[in-house]
């Protein structure tokens, strides 16, 4: 008896299981359809103007009846071809509902259980007739697929009536974000410290303060191009900048003052890769790290420098970032009232926030 019991549950325990997983990859699913649905009008920019009488003649969906209906699909078309400034026909001969036809001659009986617009598939005159009667001028056709690998695919087509000919194709699925979107544009703030290794007189050399913590403030504007569908790895160039405090942080003699600021221009180029995907549906990645190399000019100074980051995606759009950053050498600068020679260490290190649009 425990025997059939245990075998019970653990027959209840699989089942829930495995209608957990389906209800999740139904969702997901769903998901993609909806994103797809929603790339439509983009998709749809180039069809060709000079059609402006259009038909839906076909739509076939190999979805189970839980997704997306063709009605829905129907509508979307509809509003779309609209927004183009198209017309759209509607002709009762396209309609995929099966009907019974019996044609009866003395000698046999013949009996046609198929659809009005499956005959007229089989029978290009009388399509092409139905077209003239309706004035129609293409045939939008759309396909809406399945694959367990890819996830959903759509096709969508318009032929000429008159010599049967495609005249515009196209085809969706997820893999097409990457030419949808190929490039991430970014903007990123943040703090860094860096240590000013020495404060000097000078007029007369003397040493006044020595290894003394300053805080850059970075900024960038970047724009990275995605290098596979996946949109696991970027490369790209930046533009920006640091202001930096040249006043120490607690430095010991005050009546040095203010050493002022400094804006310092860079730019650089840099290699991105991400990891640890997100169960979303594009490819998305919690974490990157980015290496890359940068050009700094101060006071006659050009400084080459290499910087790491590894950072965190909070959202789509929202990253933050620990970032390290080695110059070849430190370099030199002027107090504001230009008593002071100031020499920084060619080491930073920080955190920013980006934002991606």
């Amino acid at each position: 008896m425990r025997r059939v019991v245990a075998f019970c549950l653990v027959i209840f325990v699989l089942g829930s299981i495995k209608a957990q997983v389906n209800g999740k990859r139904n969702a997901r699913v769903e998901s993609q359809l909806s994103f797809l649905a929603s790339q439509v009008p983009k998709s749809m920019m180039d069809v060709p103007t000079g059609f402006r009488r259009i038909a839906i003649f076909e739509l076939r969906s190999d979805l189970p009846s839980t997704y997306m209906s063709k009605e829905e699909w129907r509508n979307k078309f509809m509003e779309r071809f609209i927004a183009l400034g198209m017309q759209i026909v509607s002709v009762p001969e396209f309609d995929d509902k099966i009907t019974l036809r019996i044609n009866s001659t003395d000698s046999n009986i013949h009996v046609d259980n198929r659809s009005s617009l499956t005959r007229l598939k089989a029978n290009p005159r009388a399509l092409s007739a139905v077209c003239e009667m309706y004035q129609v001028q293409a045939l939008f056709s759309c396909h809406i697929s399945l694959d367990s690998v890819n996830g959903p695919r759509v096709t969508m087509s318009l032929m000429n009536p008159g010599n049967r000919t495609i005249v515009w194709l196209k085809n969706l699925d997820m893999s097409q974000e990457i030419v949808v979107q190929p490039v991430i544009v970014s903007l990123s703030a943040g703090i860094a410290s860096q240590r000013l290794d020495e404060l000097r007189d000078k007029s007369t050399g003397k040493l006044l303060e020595s290894s003394r913590a300053t805080t850059p403030v970075l900024m960038n504007f970047s724009i990275m191009q995605l290098l596979d569908a996946e949109r696991s790895n970027a490369f790209g160039v930046s533009l920006g900048g640091r202001i930096v405090d040249k006043t120490p942080i607690n430095y010991g003699d005050s009546n040095l003052g203010r050493m002022g600021m400094s804006l310092m221009p860079n730019i650089g180029m840099m290699y991105q890769t991400y990891f640890k995907r997100k169960p979303t549906i594009l490819p998305n990645y919690w974490g990157f790290v980015q290496f890359g190399v940068n050009y700094m000019y101060h006071r006659e100074q050009g400084l080459v420098g290499f910087h790491q980051k590894i950072g965190v995606n909070l959202t789509e759009n929202i990253a933050v970032d620990f970032r390290f950053e080695q110059f070849l050498k430190g370099y030199n600068s002027l107090s504001n009232n230009e008593k002071y020679d100031l020499l920084f260490d060619n080491v930073t290190y920080g955190f920013n926030v980006s934002l991606s649009f």
